[in-house]
């Protein structure tokens, strides 16, 4: 099974006026097609492409929990391919 980058992001919650730590992981792509959130750079970690949800295309399910060891940081994408990066 082919294997893939995701990582942890925060939304943005305006009825808290303050950022969230999403309860799913995803791509990075993914994750740059939402509104007000941004990727944790410092979290990647790779796994099989078949622990992505079904339902939410690029992201795992909300009981996710990664049972790996995170990539170093040198191994995560060194440039954003756009903005929603910290």
């Amino acid at each position: 099974m082919p294997q893939v980058t995701v990582y942890q992001f925060k939304l943005y919650d305006p009825l808290r006026g303050e950022w969230i730590p999403a309860r799913r992981w995803g791509t990075v792509s993914a994750i740059l097609r939402l509104n007000n959130a941004y990727v944790l750079r410092e979290t990647a970690t790779r796994i099989d492409a078949a622990e992505l949800a079904d339902d939410f295309d690029g992201f795992t399910p909300p009981t996710f929990v990664p049972v790996r060891e995170p990539l170093t940081p040198e191994l995560a994408p060194a440039t954003p391919p756009r903005s929603g990066w910290r």
